[in-house]
């Protein structure tokens, strides 16, 4: 029975440990940035680079424990009532870990998360999935994923 606790420490060490090898770094998000990108700029905390043709930026704050990849897609008043209404739609149904925002005037294509629970699959994941919903805005306004039931079918308009 005394071995029990000692047990339960030791999964908890080991699984402490375990995290803190996998934990995002700078290094390691600089890494997978320059592995997927084009013309990759790095200046302290913000890393602007082009995917898939889509200027992107990922901005990372270690003291907040948060960062983020945008991209910014068009000028609001650019932007129609009605795409306006289907990127909002959009967010809840099909951009998955990426999200329609506004900020500045300008409407962007997100995914901000904690900087301590990300991972390098993740990382991937969300460059691609912002580079893809900011590439199917105006058409079928998703991250490229999977695509959660609910929602009438978005009328495709061109997003200028």
């Amino acid at each position: 029975m005394k071995y029990i606790p000692i047990s339960i420490l030791l999964v908890i060490l080991s699984f402490n440990l375990y995290s803190k090898e996998n934990q995002m770094t700078i290094k390691k998000m600089e890494d997978i940035v320059n592995s997927m990108a084009n013309s990759v700029k790095i200046n302290n905390n913000v890393i602007e680079f082009i995917y898939r043709n889509v200027n992107m930026t990922l901005i990372f704050d270690i003291n907040a424990d948060r960062m983020r990849v945008i991209s910014p897609i068009m000028k609001k008043n650019k932007a129609n009532p009605i795409q306006i209404e289907h990127a909002m739609t959009a967010n809840f149904h099909d951009t998955l870990d990426v999200r329609y925002a506004l900020s500045n005037n300008v409407i962007w294509s997100a995914f901000i998360h904690p900087l301590s629970d990300l991972s390098e699959s993740l990382l991937v994941s969300a460059i691609d999935q912002v580079a893809i919903s900011h590439l199917t805005f105006g058409n079928t306004y998703s991250s490229g994923k999977l695509v959660y039931g609910g929602k009438k079918k978005a009328k495709k308009e061109s997003a200028y």
